[in-house]
């Protein structure tokens, strides 16, 4: 299986966040679209990382819940490893399993 035959069935529209927004805003945007995770673009427009539930609640507990005060940007991951349309869903979980990425 190939990973464009699952972004078909999870449809066309990848949502995204600004690095600047807050994570509280982040919030907002996961429980609006019901998604676990953000792909994060700076202010040109380019994929600069992506901010997962799990990064959402590990930042909490760090600070204590002030999540308003907090931007994207500080709590995002950023070095991602981008798969490919074409790329075997194989080749993605294995990648993912050796990073210890979610999926």
């Amino acid at each position: 299986m190939k990973v464009k035959e699952i972004l078909k069935s999870k449809g066309p529209e990848v949502v995204t966040i600004g690095e600047e927004k807050s994570v509280y805003d982040a919030i907002s945007t996961l429980v609006k679209n019901k998604i676990g995770s953000l792909i994060v673009l700076n202010v040109e427009g380019k994929i600069v990382g992506i901010i997962t539930e799990r990064d959402i609640l590990t930042e909490s507990e760090r600070n204590d819940g002030r999540l308003k005060e907090i931007k994207v940007k500080d709590v995002m991951t950023k070095d991602l490893i981008i798969g490919q349309a074409e790329d075997d869903i194989e080749y993605i979980e294995a990648i993912m399993t050796e990073k210890r990425n979610k999926m």
